[in-house]
């Protein structure tokens, strides 16, 4: 009798052990429905704002030289807490300068981050990255107040500037005074990379932009 029940016991537990081990394989199998299936996650600019859908990066467009709606003319942009604000507005002639705001060559979203207003995607010194924007004003103005169009007037403290053109193979060629720009001047690509990490010393050779003999503060042509 004792050792039927020995028997009868050992099976069960056999039983068991078998019914938990399947369980467990299973449950493995359901936590991660991705695993080993090669499959990622690909983000998209559905909107063209250069603000990605989410996922992970836009396509990088660093190369362009033909301007289209990523590069002039303005844009609303999304914002992560779900609002929305306007870039690429602020090429007006005669630039108009704010009280404050952030100066050429930095960082931005919104053209209201901007001492002059704007907040320019696809910019001649970004080598036409319609995905990066950057603050900077128009120096092409022909018409009204001249007072803020030079670059030079905003040279200071923080740095100095000058007007950079597109290149002679830009098009179309009727939007290329659009393009003109103001630039930081520099000497190191330290000093370009405290305003704006992406950015090193770029010289007038290796830059995809016409200007004089300085160097510029931005990103350099593909080689």
């Amino acid at each position: 009798m004792a050792r039927q029940f020995f028997t009868v016991s050992v099976l069960l537990a056999l039983v068991a052990a078998a019914g938990c081990s399947s369980s467990s394989k299973a449950g493995d199998a359901g936590s991660d429905p991705l695993a080993d299936t090669g499959s990622a996650i690909v983000s998209t600019d559905s909107g063209g704002t250069g603000v990605p859908d989410g996922g992970g990066p836009v396509a990088d467009t660093t190369g362009d030289t033909t301007a289209g709606p990523d590069l002039l003319g303005s844009k609303d942009v999304a914002l992560a807490d779900g609002g929305s604000c306007v870039a690429n507005g602020g090429g007006v002639c005669p630039p108009a300068k704010a009280t404050s705001g952030k100066s050429h060559g930095e960082p931005c979203t919104c053209d209201s981050e901007c001492l002059y207003g704007f907040c320019k995607f696809g910019a001649t010194q970004t080598n036409f990255n319609a995905s990066m924007g950057i603050c900077t004003k128009r120096c092409s103005c022909t018409e009204g107040d001249q007072s803020n169009v030079p670059c030079l007037k905003d040279d200071g403290a923080t740095g100095t500037y000058d007007c950079l053109f597109p290149p002679s193979t830009f098009t179309p060629v009727d939007k290329k005074s659009e393009m003109k720009e103001c630039a930081r001047k520099c000497i190191t690509d330290a000093e370009c990379q405290a305003v704006n990490p992406a950015f090193t010393c770029v010289k007038p050779e290796d830059g995809n932009w016409s200007t004089g003999l300085s160097a510029l503060c931005g990103i350099p042509k593909a080689k």
